[in-house]
């Protein structure tokens, strides 16, 4: 999210900057190095010496910001005056994204029927963005409602194939909750912590009676 602190100042140490210096319409003007690791307000600083950039979405790394100090002096005639650059070091570090999947639809079976198993029924298990590529990723049955509606709970293998056993005699309809956790862990800084797991997605068994 947005970075701000104060980071610079204007005049000699110790002293706070003299009303000439204030009076020449001075300003910072910050270059950032490299641009796509920052997002929108550009960089910036303002003549408190506070310096405020915003990441870019799923962008990490190092990075620098060229900072000069401008003004605009009427007495030479509107040209641009500039102190040398300062360098400000940033590192913008990675925050670990959360996986998705996707649940197609609904399951319906018959009373009795025993054992089912739904090849690749889960979808599209993804640890997130392509940068988080690297990451094993699985897909968990985190709740099935109305359990004696089976004699093997609903569970998913890492493929997103789907398994379950009716139990006899049983009918009715269970809700079924799943998501995808990654390898990515949540980060140790508590103030910017990583996502490893998806949001939870809702489908539902349903066991129908025979049709006599």
């Amino acid at each position: 999210g947005p970075f701000a602190a104060a980071v610079a100042r204007i005049g000699p140490p110790g002293q706070p900057p003299n009303a000439s210096l204030l009076a020449r319409n001075l300003s910072f003007a910050v270059t950032p190095s490299p641009p796509h690791l920052f997002g929108q307000p550009p960089p910036a600083m303002s003549l408190d010496g506070r310096l405020t950039f915003a990441p870019a979405d799923r962008q990490y790394g190092p990075a620098n910001l060229s900072v000069r100090l401008v003004d605009e002096a009427a007495a030479r005639g509107g040209a641009w005056n500039a102190s040398e650059a300062q360098t400000i070091a940033v590192t913008i570090r990675p925050v670990n994204q959360e996986p998705t999947l996707v649940v197609p639809a609904d399951v319906y079976v018959l009373k009795d029927s025993g054992r089912h198993v739904r090849p690749l029924f889960v979808e599209s298990i993804s640890p997130g963005p392509p940068n988080e590529g690297y990451q094993r990723v699985s897909a968990l049955v985190d709740d099935a409602s109305n359990p004696e509606l089976f004699a093997a709970a609903p569970a998913l293998s890492g493929n997103g194939t789907l398994t379950f056993e009716v139990a006899p005699y049983a009918t009715g309809s269970s809700t079924v909750i799943v998501r995808a956790e990654d390898d990515g862990g949540t980060g140790a800084d508590p103030d910017f912590p990583g996502t490893n797991s998806s949001v939870r997605h809702a489908f539902t068994v349903e066991v129908d009676a025979y049709n006599y």
